[in-house]
């Protein structure tokens, strides 16, 4: 699998907003600037799996969880999965960070409503978050028929 960047926006993305800036709020992190928080996946498959059914891509989503982080973080060990991820855009303040790819010393501009999905053997981070808001991402690990 290769790299796959789409750009559709989410049903109820408001209401997913919400839910996930309560869910920053009343949850105590150890690192209290970026943080996850795991989702029930089953709610968000139908949207991801029929919008990557149009790359000829039939998924199950395995897990999901929201990633946040707020201004000064960044993500920067770069990591690998054991599983392909797709990371979902939803707030995305300007100069809130690029999202690196290691190997290749390729950088991407995430977008609002911008969906990248990162074959598992391509490690990836995210530099600083040099804006005033918090960088709210949805992200989930799926295999693929």
């Amino acid at each position: 699998m290769k790299l796959i960047i789409l750009r559709e926006k989410l049903p109820d993305k408001e209401k997913w907003l919400a839910y996930m800036v309560e869910q920053m709020n009343v949850r105590t992190f150890h690192d209290k600037i970026k943080g996850c928080v795991d989702i029930d996946h089953t709610k968000i498959e139908p949207f991801f799996k029929k919008l990557l059914l149009k790359k000829g891509l039939d998924i199950t989503i395995d897990k999901a969880w929201i990633h946040f982080m707020a201004p000064g973080s960044d993500h920067r060990h770069g990591h690998e999965h054991s599983h392909d991820t797709g990371v979902y855009y939803l707030q995305i303040p300007e100069n809130s960070g690029l999202l690196h790819f290691n190997k290749t010393k390729e950088f991407i501009t995430p977008e609002e409503d911008m969906l990248v999905v990162v074959p598992k053997l391509i490690t990836h981070s995210m530099t600083e978050n040099k804006s005033n808001g918090v960088r709210i991402a949805m992200a989930f690990a799926f295999t693929s028929k």
